[in-house]
């Protein structure tokens, strides 16, 4: 579970793609009965399962992506609510983490290196290339590494998600 302090501008749905769970999910676990968000107001994301997002990019497809980070194409489509296969270039894609959840998925953008990824997260260059199983720092883009997650000890089972402009809490039927 996490908690997310709502900014201005949120909205339900923006914080749902967000973290890749339901508006459903969310009012549930919060006890909303308003879909009204409140700025400062503390809100909690249920965690069903570790994801990382995806960009859509030309030529791929739900069974490409499922390949690439090693999940089913249900579960992508499960994850993401899609009524069929079609996917759009530019579209953004949960994808759920498979293993222990203790690391997140990461693909390689031209300019990273193994220290900005390092310092973007929070690890050590060591501990990326030691749960990659990489012998030196060269990465190549479209790589997907796997990305240790830090714990901060002594929080819980709660992270914090500050709420960013344009997150609502409700936007027309989605989910």
């Amino acid at each position: 579970m996490q908690t997310y302090i709502v900014q201005n501008g949120d909205t339900l749905y923006g914080i749902s793609k967000q973290f890749g769970v339901s508006i459903t999910d969310i009012v549930a676990e919060n006890n909303l009965s308003s879909t009204v968000l409140r700025i400062g107001q503390v809100l909690k994301i249920p965690s069903i399962e570790t994801t990382t997002l995806y960009i859509v990019k030309e030529g791929d497809t739900l069974y490409s992506i499922s390949r690439k980070f090693n999940v089913s194409v249900d579960d992508i489509i499960r994850i993401n609510n899609l009524n069929s296969n079609l996917i759009a270039l530019g579209q953004e894609l949960f994808i759920p983490v498979p293993g222990d959840g203790g690391y997140l998925l990461y693909e390689v953008k031209s300019g990273d290196t193994l220290y900005s990824i390092s310092n973007k997260y929070s690890v050590s260059v060591n501990e990326i290339r030691s749960l990659n199983n990489l012998s030196n720092n060269n990465i190549i883009v479209g790589t997907v590494l796997k990305i240790p997650i830090s714990v901060n000890p002594g929080t819980g089972d709660y992270s914090t998600y500050i709420v960013k402009n344009g997150d609502t809490i409700f936007m027309g039927n989605n989910e």
